[in-house]
C-alpha cells in the first residue's frame, strides 16, 4: 500500500463542548484512492506505516476539517 495522504480525524470531547476536539485517528487515502481510517493503536500496521513516513519525512499529516 502506499500513502497518497493523512489527514487527522478529530472527535468533540463532549456533547457540551463542541469546540473542544480531541485527535482519535487518521484518515488515510491511498494511491488508489482508498479511504481509511486508522485507529490511534501503536500495533495497527497502518499506524505504524503513517508514523514511519512522517519520520522520514515523505508525509505530513493534515489537520482536520
Amino acid at each position: 500500500m502506499k500513502i497518497k495522504s493523512v489527514k487527522k480525524m478529530e472527535h468533540p470531547v463532549s456533547p457540551d463542548n463542541l469546540d473542544e476536539k480531541e485527535l482519535t485517528g487518521y484518515f488515510l487515502t491511498t494511491d488508489k484512492d482508498e479511504v481509511l481510517t486508522v485507529p490511534l493503536d501503536p500495533i495497527n500496521n497502518e499506524y505504524i506505516e503513517i508514523m514511519e513516513a512522517v519520520k522520514a519525512g515523505t508525509i505530513t499529516i493534515a489537520d482536520a476539517d
